[in-house]
């Protein structure tokens, strides 16, 4: 027995998920059963997740074409994600070396998971030392809070301060 829902039409998908809950309830219910379930729920999460990401790219896009959307105290505006990362830890390491004047402790405090801690190295490098080993990219997210510009952000302002 097949147990891939990825094949059943969307709008069937909610009720095949019900009717394998209630296939569960039953004494006599399988381990396929219970396969099925697992597999149609799981499929319907995939769905929900493919929809609810083109739905925010679509209020992004509106939001930049109309602003804001005020929903009573709450607020959606596009923010700006921000990624820095290291372009050559061998290179970064050589630069915060010479920065420190070889002060191990002080190369020691420039690092994290990443390898290079940006805004550590950001003190130690000069601007253009810092341009050449570490990039920052921006990508739209949705976000709640501050707005900070290109990111859907949700703003509630009952818990604002």
């Amino acid at each position: 027995m097949t147990h891939d829902p990825s094949n059943i039409a969307q709008p069937n998908l909610i009720d095949r998920v019900k009717s394998s809950i209630v296939a569960l309830d039953n004494d006599t219910a399988t381990k396929d059963d219970a396969l099925t379930a697992m597999n149609f729920a799981a499929r319907l999460r995939e769905v929900a997740k493919e929809l609810s990401a083109q739905v925010e790219q679509g209020v992004i896009k509106l939001i930049k074409v109309k602003g804001p959307i005020i929903d009573g105290s709450i607020k959606y505006y596009v923010g700006v994600a921000k990624t820095t990362k290291c372009v050559s830890v061998r290179d970064t390491l050589e630069a915060v070396l010479e920065a420190s004047s070889g002060d191990y402790d002080a190369v020691v405090s420039c690092l994290s998971a990443n390898a290079w801690k940006h805004g550590q190295c950001g003190k130690l490098l000069s601007p253009d030392q810092y341009a050449k080993l570490f990039v920052v990219s921006e990508d739209d997210e949705l976000r709640e809070g501050k707005a900070k510009p290109e990111k859907l952000i949700k703003f509630d302002e009952r818990f604002a301060k």
